[in-house]
């Protein structure tokens, strides 16, 4: 749909949404939509970050503004109204899900998985540090460092064994020979 623009020197077509007047309700109707946001959540007593605050109070879109409202009224933080997890209550129940519901599944599961491992990696590498020390093997840091970054459950647990048995740190890291 077009209108005339009468306030500029001729009569210059213009598509409604570029209308000085309907930018203007826009305008308001985002201001309001941003605003009822952060009222719903402050009433809920949710917490409202710096950086939660600044991309509602910058984000123009109307739809998603929309969208953020409703949201805004089950979330339990404020980050949260951005992302949307898709609804995986079919796959519980065996009833087909789409490919994004069994994607998201699939990254769950893994998540979950690497957890469990980042945690016997960790409790590994606290065991190896406790038996170096005990055994009077220094570790210097940088070598420190490799081990604290290393998350590999493989490599921390080759090196749970090797040291029992080393005399010098450098031991630890060196691969060992196959037996033929």
């Amino acid at each position: 749909m077009t209108v005339t623009d009468e306030s500029s020197t001729g009569s210059t077509p213009q598509t409604l949404r570029e209308h000085p007047v309907m930018m203007a309700v826009v305008k308001v109707l985002v201001e309001t939509l941003q605003e009822n946001i952060l009222n719903i959540l402050d009433a809920r007593g949710i917490p409202i970050g710096d950086g939660a605050r600044s991309r509602i109070m910058d984000c123009e879109d109307v739809v998603r503004l929309k969208d953020w409202v409703v949201r805004s009224a089950t979330v339990k933080s404020a980050c949260e109204i951005f992302y949307v997890l898709p609804d995986l209550t079919s796959w519980h129940r065996g009833e087909p899900t789409s490919k994004l519901g069994l994607l998201w599944m699939k990254l769950i599961v893994n998540a979950m998985a690497n957890a469990e491992e980042d945690k016997v990696v960790d409790r590994d590498r606290e065991e190896l540090l406790r038996i170096l020390d005990e055994r009077g093997i220094d570790v210097p840091p940088d070598q420190l460092f490799f081990i604290n970054m290393t998350n590999v459950a493989t490599a921390m647990r080759r090196w749970l064994g090797k040291a029992h048995t080393i005399e010098r740190i450098d031991e630890l890291f060196v691969k060992d020979e196959a037996v033929e």
